[in-house]
């Protein structure tokens, strides 16, 4: 991953074509360190722009409001329905906002789901 960026970062960035924000986060990373020859060997790419994607709701991760994150984050970390439900999600995380979030909480319900096939219901 070349660039991950949020707020008037990625607003500037999101506005430039597929191909341009791609050269301009390899041309970064040229200057940055420029040993790594990243614009060389540049074979593939993609870039996503999570405000501009349908699919994505119009954003990378969950918007909380004032203290919804205390008041609800331990229930979005709990199995439902007889523990046969389980939320990930960056947003059912500590490390809300990031791919991080998103990688605990799928952990997270692994766990879960073990402990669930060992426990009858």
């Amino acid at each position: 991953m070349a660039a991950y960026t949020f707020e008037q970062d990625a607003t500037i960035l999101g506005a430039a074509s597929p191909e341009r924000r791609v050269q301009l986060a390899a041309r970064n990373l040229d200057i940055i360190s420029p040993q790594t020859g990243s614009l060389a060997l540049l074979e593939a790419s993609a870039s996503q722009v999570f405000p501009a994607d349908e699919l994505a709701g119009g954003s990378a991760f969950y918007y909380f409001g004032p203290t919804q994150k205390k008041q609800f984050l331990k229930t979005m970390m709990e199995t439902n329905w007889d523990r046969r439900v389980f939320f990930a999600g960056e947003q059912a995380s500590f490390t809300h906002g990031w791919i991080q979030g998103a990688l605990d909480a799928a952990l997270r319900c692994v766990g879960q789901v073990i402990d669930t096939a060992a426990k009858p219901v």
